[in-house]
């Protein structure tokens, strides 16, 4: 079992972000993602369809594979394309050989309208 650990972010549609994030065991200690052949972040988009960062193909790096950190890299357009609301959740999913974990990051994520 995985549990995810990070501070509420607000991300401004239309601009650049990157989220540093940190996976924990259920004793709440690092969990180690060396070796880990995929890592997806997805992400609500406001028509419903999910955006997808993977580490395969950009978007997603690991940090520290020991510390169970990773950070998350978004363009201004795919900023631009998240669904609009405060607390909402996105999903990492973790592929190290053949296991498979799913971490929520649950109710962090507050996506506003640049202000004027």
């Amino acid at each position: 079992m995985s549990c995810a650990s990070a501070t509420p972010v607000v991300i401004i549609r239309g601009e650049d972000r990157t989220l540093l994030l940190k996976i924990e065991n259920t004793d709440k200690e690092p969990l180690s993602i060396v070796g880990a052949t995929e890592i997806e972040a997805r992400f609500k988009n406001a028509d419903g369809t999910i955006l997808s960062k993977k580490l395969t193909t950009a978007g997603v790096s690991v940090v520290s594979g020991i510390g169970g950190k990773v950070s998350v890299i978004l363009t201004d357009t795919e900023s631009g394309l998240l669904k609009l609301g405060e607390n909402q959740s996105f999903t990492l999913i973790v592929d190290i050989g053949s296991t498979r974990r799913r971490v929520n990051f649950n109710k962090v994520l507050n996506i506003v309208e640049p202000s004027a």
